[in-house]
């Protein structure tokens, strides 16, 4: 049997931050069906990357549209043999706050928890005003913009 490791990760955004000793997978989704399924895509990611970089890889999956499909709630992939863990973040469960002390973080604060999306909101416009770099300040304006 050959193994073909050829196959493209598909993902609505995927990001490997590497330093000397770690591998960050950052994936990115909007809905939590995929083909293959989700987990076995982060085991199959994470074999790939140790073979190619032999290091410790942290993996986590944010979830950016509330959705109570059990497929959002899978923190592992489990087979007959093997077992494969990675963190799993779902937006609309996180608190805003973190998010709104970081300019980078702001578009993910308006799909965190609250009881009030049109505080949140107002809260997100008063931070991106506040950026003094105005190409900055645009480019996040145009990602909470684009959030449906």
């Amino acid at each position: 049997m050959t193994y073909d490791n050829t196959e493209p990760i598909r993902a609505d955004a995927v990001t490997f931050l590497k330093t000397a000793s770690q591998i960050l997978h950052l994936e990115v989704q909007t809905l939590p069906t995929s083909t293959p399924p989700l987990p076995l895509r982060m085991l199959d990611s994470w074999v790939r990357l140790h073979r190619q970089y032999s290091c410790d890889i942290e993996q986590v999956v944010i979830f950016l549209k509330p959705t109570t499909s059990e497929l959002a709630f899978a923190e592992q992939f489990t087979a007959r043999n093997t077992s494969h863990r990675y963190r799993v973040i779902r937006m609309w469960e996180q608190p805003p706050e973190p998010l709104l002390s970081a300019p980078g973080l702001l578009p993910l604060a308006t799909l965190a928890q609250t009881d009030s999306p049109q505080q949140l909101l107002e809260q997100v416009a008063v931070q991106v005003n506040m950026i003094e770099e105005k190409a900055r300040q645009q480019s996040i304006t145009a990602c909470v913009q684009l959030r449906d």
